[in-house]
């Protein structure tokens, strides 16, 4: 019961970016592939890492999902994907535009 709350809380944040597609800068990308890896140990090959920098997911939900499986951690384990999320989500916050 607690995952599925914690994943629906998620799910609902993302919202927010329904109808933006957040192009996040490299140096930002970077930054936050390098907190996923120190602070929860998703830590990506280099060659993944570049793509990412390069050419991100444009939300947060898919972000945090691409950086799951790339690990081979599911993206359904719900206390996973939430840690995930939240820092992705404060990341892209960062970018939304003042008007939404």
């Amino acid at each position: 019961m607690h995952n599925q709350r914690i994943f629906r809380t998620s799910k609902q944040l993302a919202k927010k970016f329904q109808n933006h597609s957040i192009q996040l800068p490299s140096d930002k990308v970077e930054g936050l592939l390098y907190q996923l890896c120190v602070e929860l140990g998703f830590c990506l090959s280099s060659k993944v890492n570049k793509r990412l920098a390069y050419s991100p997911p444009k939300n947060p939900q898919r972000f945090a999902e691409v950086v799951m499986k790339a690990d081979g951690v599911s993206p359904w384990n719900s206390e996973l994907y939430d840690k995930v999320f939240s820092r992705v989500y404060k990341v892209f916050l960062t970018e939304l535009p003042d008007d939404c």
